[in-house]
């Protein structure tokens, strides 16, 4: 009983020691899981300040987004205002251009037939015109009397009635000139003329005598005209005893009276003389010499106005594109902001998003931490409630010792009385059974304490390795987490970058198609327009041709009949007397002349410009448009020609293709029968290719009806029947034997080992016979977790 009490006792204290042992390791355990704990706090802390500062970041960029895209809005506006006040300019250039246009038109058509003299005698006409080629010789011939007089408008009527043909008087410095001229005249028979001195005596103011008080008084005529400087004397000469009144009764009342004007006229144009001759009657139609003098001062100051308002518009409509071009960058450059914005902000939401999984990793594992932490506490006390029960135990170990102790020493002292003789031999096998007793014990003891401290050095071994493994597999999924990250983000900056450039590409793509469909829209309109605008002048020049020959053959008609009427020409007649008959059919010729001419309206001077131009863009146009067609007919006929060797070499090869997936059919399923059908077989090139397979034994039919294996023995027919008409340098299969059975397997194999013969094949498959077929075994192992290693085998 003592030996089994000193051994209880020893183990008892051996457990007791191991208990120590377990929990200082548990508290060393408990500090790291703290410290451990602590760091894990410290990095959530630094997270979540890292969060918050990224999503005010975030909040700023989308308060500046804000306040782009309104700014954006705003100068869309903006501009969307401009484009209409230009689209008004615009409107209203255009307005003012065919204004400018057609006013300066009509005042250089007047200024020409001023400038040629059109309206006056010949005689005249052919005296300034010569004046114009030799001025140094002419000079002292002044000009014409129409020249000095700018009458009011309302008075231009009265002038030109009381002038009637002395509009036309030459003036000359003196008689000496006027002599020269008629003579030159007379000598080449250019007509008739009449010349007035710069020195002729004027009439007098014969009206002073009137009363001034009386109503309806005449007005002298030079009041209401403005004279040129220097020719005074013959405006006095000319008009200096003409007065003016409103109707013919009061010329008529006032002509009469003495101390009144010599001549009288009217607004409407009557003239009385004192003499008693009444002018009046209906006048010709169109403008008059004065009239058209004062429509070409008028045409000058009015376009002079239209060109200074035109230029305005222009300069307005100008400043108006530039306003709206600077606007237009700005919005550019607002949108590449805004854009800049966006793409800030997809890379702040996507870090918000890796700070929020990080902290939700943190927090996975704090939790971690904190059900190791709560299963070490329950360990530790767990440890502790065993060592108290050990000490208690040993506790009462030790009483019971020291009761067996005391039972023994009574039993010594009676053995020492009985067998006093031997007491030392039976002492020594006492003791040595004592002690092979506890030896026996101590090894019992050790045997259970070692077979206890394997059992638990193998589960805490078991829990390190699952510990190690799980911390590494967190280790490498992390690693793994963090490269798909890095990954995704490349992979996203990439596509962003892909996308921004092919938005960029598709707008100058869009840019270019619109803006080469807009020039060829606006050239097939102008081709319109221009065939159209030729069209309209070649018809015009035609009617001017038939008009001029028509009045070339009247002119002849009429020279033909004076002929053979007068026998003679109707250029000796101009230059002879005239009867009065004559000059009456020659007034009513001319009145129908005069009317023909009135009725052709304006002429346009820049016709002939106009027409050569619109034939050069129209013949630019259609050699560019037989060009265009040219190299569109050319296209198609390539496009054509490409299609036939298309079509006829895809239908080559489909026919070499089918026989030869034939034959590889039958071999690799020991009959049967199989063939490539074209879907549609009017449009081999685009069309779709079907399979159709009889397996020995079954029915025909599509090859998406076949099992797996099938399926497969069928693709590798067709690929090996495309290998036998044009063979490549190797071949890389991929698990194709995975769903074979072992006899279709030798099959495949059979014609792997032919066709190696001319191509390598690279194989990827778990089937050992296929790779007891190969020459070399590239086979991956991971001797180490994480970490991969290529091992080959070469087979002879």
């Amino acid at each position: 009983k003592l030996i089994n009490t000193l051994t209880q006792l020893t183990s008892l204290k051996n457990r007791q020691s191991h208990l120590e042992e377990r929990k200082q390791d548990l508290q060393r355990r408990i500090r790291s899981h703290e410290k451990e704990s602590e760091e894990v706090r410290s990095g959530m802390t630094q997270l979540k300040e890292d969060l918050l500062r990224k999503e005010k970041e975030r909040d700023l960029t989308q308060t500046i987004q804000a306040t782009l895209q309104g700014e954006k809005d705003r100068w869309e506006g903006e501009i969307e205002k401009l484009r209409k006040v230009l689209s008004e300019k615009q409107t209203e250039r255009t307005t003012l251009e065919e204004a400018l246009r057609e006013d300066r038109s009509r005042y250089l058509s007047l200024k020409e037939l001023q400038n040629n003299y059109e309206g006056f005698e010949k005689g005249v006409k052919s005296i300034l015109l010569q004046k114009k080629e030799e001025q140094e010789k002419w000079k002292r011939i002044l000009g014409v009397v129409a020249d000095l007089f700018e009458p009011e408008p309302s008075y231009e009527v009265p002038l030109e009635a009381v002038l009637g043909q002395r509009l036309q008087y030459l003036i000359v410095e003196d008689e000496k000139e006027a002599v020269e001229a008629i003579a030159l005249l007379k000598r080449e028979s250019r007509g008739r003329g009449s010349f007035i001195p710069l020195g002729v005596k004027g009439n007098g103011d014969r009206h002073r005598s009137l009363q001034t008080g009386e109503t309806g008084k005449p007005l002298p005529l030079l009041q209401f005209v403005r004279v040129k400087e220097n020719f005074a004397p013959i405006a006095h000469f000319l008009i200096g005893g003409v007065g003016v009144v409103d109707h013919l009764e009061e010329a008529l009342q006032w002509i009469s009276r003495e101390g009144t004007f010599e001549t009288l006229v009217t607004l409407e144009g009557e003239v009385v003389e004192r003499s008693g001759v009444v002018s009046g009657g209906s006048l010709d139609q169109g403008l008059s010499i004065m009239e058209r003098r004062r429509v070409i001062r008028e045409l000058e100051k009015k376009t002079a106005e239209e060109e200074k308002a035109y230029r305005k518009a222009y300069e307005e409509e100008g400043s108006l594109q530039k306003e709206i071009a600077e606007k237009e960058g700005l919005l550019e450059e607002r949108k590449r902001e805004i854009q800049d914005k966006e793409i800030e902000l997809l890379h702040q939401e996507r870090d918000l998003e890796g700070l929020r999984k990080e902290l939700s990793q943190f927090e996975q594992k704090m939790e971690v931490l904190e059900f190791e932490r709560q299963e070490l506490q329950e360990e530790e006390r767990e440890i502790e409630e065993t060592s108290k029960s050990v000490l208690a135990q040993i506790e009462r170990e030790e009483i019971i010792k020291q009761e067996r102790e005391g039972e023994l020493q009574s039993l010594k002292k009676t053995v020492e009385e009985v067998r006093e003789g031997t007491e030392e031999l039976r002492g020594k096998i006492t003791e040595k059974k004592v002690l092979l007793a506890s030896i026996e014990e101590k090894e019992r003891w050790t045997e259970g304490q070692l077979s206890h401290l394997c059992e638990n050095q193998k589960t805490l071994h078991d829990q390190i390795v699952r510990k190690i493994v799980g911390i590494r597999e967190c280790g490498r999924e992390t690693v793994s987490f963090y490269e798909q990250i890095n990954q995704k983000e490349r992979e996203l900056g990439d596509r962003i970058e892909k996308h921004r450039k092919s938005e960029d590409a598709l707008i100058l793509q869009k840019e270019t198609v619109d803006a080469l469909s807009s020039e060829w829209r606006e050239a097939e309109a102008s081709a319109r327009f221009l065939r159209q605008e030729l069209e309209d002048v070649r018809q015009k020049i035609h009617e001017e041709q038939i008009r001029v020959s028509e009045l070339q053959w009247k002119l002849q008609h009429l020279q033909d009949s004076i002929r053979d009427r007068y026998g003679t020409t109707l250029s000796l007649t101009l230059g002879g007397d005239l009867s009065d008959v004559e000059r009456g059919e020659m007034s009513k010729r001319l009145a129908e002349l005069k009317i023909a001419l009135e009725g052709f309206g304006e002429v346009n001077l820049m016709a002939v410009e106009e027409y050569q131009d619109l034939k050069r863009r129209h013949d630019f146009l259609t050699e560019q448009q037989t060009d265009l067609q040219q190299a569109l007919d050319t296209l198609k006929k390539a496009i054509a020609r490409i299609n036939r060797t298309t079509t006829r070499r895809f239908l080559e090869t489909f026919h070499l293709v089918n026989e030869k997936f034939k034959e590889v059919f039958t071999r690799l399923f020991r009959g049967g029968q199989a063939s490539l059908v074209l879907l549609d077989e009017q449009d081999p090139v685009t069309t779709g290719i079907d399979i159709i397979a009889q397996p020995p034994g079954k029915k025909l039919q599509n090859i998406d009806l076949l099992s797996g294996g099938e399926k497969a023995l069928v693709a590798t027919a067709l690929l090996f029947g495309l290998f036998m008409i044009k063979p490549t340098p190797f071949c890389l299969l991929d698990e194709v034997d995975a769903p074979l059975d072992d006899a279709n397997i030798n099959r495949f194999i059979e014609l792997v080992k032919e066709f190696s013969k001319t191509s390598q094949f690279l194989i990827i498959t778990h089937n050992k016979k296929t790779m007891e077929t190969a020459d070399t075994l590239y086979g991956i192992t991971m001797e180490t977790p994480g970490v991969s290693k290529v091992v080959s085998v070469r087979l002879n």
